[in-house]
């Protein structure tokens, strides 16, 4: 094999080209990780779930809510499960991430449609995170600070000069969440959450049948399967593969921030043993 010299400058020139790329990347997964953990606290909150709400925050969390209220780990959890409001709809948009090593800072902008007596009125508040990254390579929230935007307008009745968020004139507000959406491309599988196995009818195995039967279930906005109907049948075993699937609970989708509904298929395998 022939001697082959590389010129040092050749590796430095290299060098430094592979290394604002590797920065780059990494900026990168640190966005897309802060701004799904943050989807996930905005679908928690309009679920009114405080537990899940909990699992983002670090024990030493301190922020100020859109009131001006210091706020740690516990007030937010209960401020969460006591929230009264009945959201018809919401929404968080403009991201942006500055990472500095393990600890991050995330801005938003969280849009949400609440019920009131005399219609519906458009709330939007600005609001700025700071995550950071623990030693088994989670990262929690460490800092918040949230600040309600001025009225805009209203819609649907609302109150007197308008509420937060709302459109001039009375125009429709931001609209409802997208029916069913089939998982695929961008709109990736959830994860599931709550597993329910399968009774194993005592005539299917005593005629020793088994394989598996493929169900086509919609996931509804909160995580819980909504309908399921069966694609590819097997004899005495579809209704049990439908009683559990029914009874499964996923992560809810995020669209844009907001849940949506999905479709998806799913296997349910029945092994003799």
């Amino acid at each position: 094999m022939p001697h082959i010299v590389r010129s040092p400058w050749l590796w430095l020139a290299s060098l430094l080209f592979v290394l604002p790329a590797v920065g780059v990347l990494a900026q990168d997964a640190v966005s897309k990780e802060l701004m799904r953990l943050e989807d996930l606290w905005a679908a928690a909150s309009v679920k009114k779930d405080g537990a899940a709400v909990g699992k983002l925050l670090s024990d030493q969390f301190l922020g100020f809510d859109r009131e001006g209220k210091l706020m740690d780990k516990a007030a937010v959890i209960t401020g969460v499960n006591e929230d009264k409001e009945q959201y018809l709809s919401s929404s968080s948009s403009n991201y942006k991430v500055q990472s500095f090593g393990d600890t991050a800072v995330i801005v938003g902008v969280f849009t949400a449609v609440v019920k009131t007596a005399t219609g519906s009125e458009t709330r939007r508040h600005a609001w700025t995170d700071t995550w950071m990254k623990q030693a088994d390579g989670q990262w929690l929230c460490i800092a918040s600070h949230s600040t309600r935007l001025a009225p805009t307008g209203s819609r649907g009745g609302g109150v007197p000069g308008g509420v937060a968020g709302g459109v001039i004139g009375g125009l429709p507000g931001p609209p409802p969440p997208p029916g069913p959406i089939r998982v695929g491309g961008n709109i990736r599988e959830p994860a599931r959450t709550k597993h329910v196995p399968p009774v194993y009818p005592p005539i299917a195995q005593q005629a020793r049948i088994q394989g598996a039967v493929v169900i086509e279930a919609i996931i509804d906005i909160d995580g819980k399967v909504r309908e399921a109907r069966v694609l590819r049948p097997l004899p005495m075993l579809d209704q049990a593969a439908l009683d559990a699937v029914r009874q499964w609970e996923y992560e809810p989708t995020l669209l844009a921030g907001q849940p949506i509904a999905v479709v998806m298929t799913v296997t349910v395998t029945f092994t003799l043993k």
